[in-house]
């Protein structure tokens, strides 16, 4: 009987313990594994497509902006993208690098970086301050502004493409803590003939220009 009586409590007290060995193993080991994951990753970013913006005439627009996270470009051309993200976590950023991976003399290059929505300023590496780009065509951009959550951030790049395939285009970011990146996919064609998915509208495609517009 006395077995019967002190069963139920002995349950609770390895109930109790299990839930506070669970916690204190979230506090002391997933909950900072968790935190260092998100901030490999601080944001969700795409390829952004306007239809008043001049650079964007590689596209056929509909009056309607789209994004996308595969962009299609005409080979051996002078383009216009533009790049947005949305921070997944508040942070400082010290440094935004964006460029693709490939051999140097295939894959497309980022040249100059434009400021639309801050006047519409160009930016030149190695003339103005804070602006280079390193041995793999990489371009960085050096300043210390703060990043909020859930808001869309912008830029545009001057690109040049060359020959024509499929390459990763990396979004980095050095920040207070640590750095993170997002990859994001040009694909890029002599006859530009891919629709590229649009991610803000439901089966919602985007048809490229057969040629680049000068």
């Amino acid at each position: 009987m006395a077995q019967l009586v002190s069963w139920p409590w002995q349950m609770y007290a390895v109930i109790f313990s299990a839930v506070a060995l669970g916690g204190f193993v979230w506090v002391n080991f997933g909950r900072p594994w968790m935190r260092e994951r998100i901030r490999r990753r601080p944001v969700h970013a795409h390829f952004c497509l306007r239809p008043e913006t001049p650079g964007h005439s590689y596209v056929i627009h509909d009056d309607v902006k789209h994004d996308v996270r595969t962009l299609v470009l005409p080979s051996n051309s002078e383009v216009e993208i533009e790049v947005g993200y949305f921070p997944v976590v508040p942070f400082k950023l010290s440094e935004l690098i964006f460029g693709c991976d490939g051999d140097n003399n295939s894959k497309p290059c980022p040249a100059q970086l434009i400021d639309r929505f801050g006047g519409g300023e160009t930016f030149t590496p190695g003339k103005d301050k804070g602006h280079y780009i390193d041995i793999h065509k990489f371009y960085h951009w050096q300043r210390e502004t703060h990043r909020s959550k859930g808001t869309h951030y912008v830029c545009s790049y001057r690109l040049s493409t060359r020959a024509p395939g499929t390459y990763t285009a990396r979004l980095s970011y050095l920040t207070d803590e640590i750095e993170g990146n997002y990859e994001l996919s040009i694909l890029v064609e002599d006859q530009p003939k891919t629709r590229m998915k649009c991610i803000r509208h439901s089966s919602c495609y985007v048809r490229p220009r057969a040629r680049s517009i000068e």
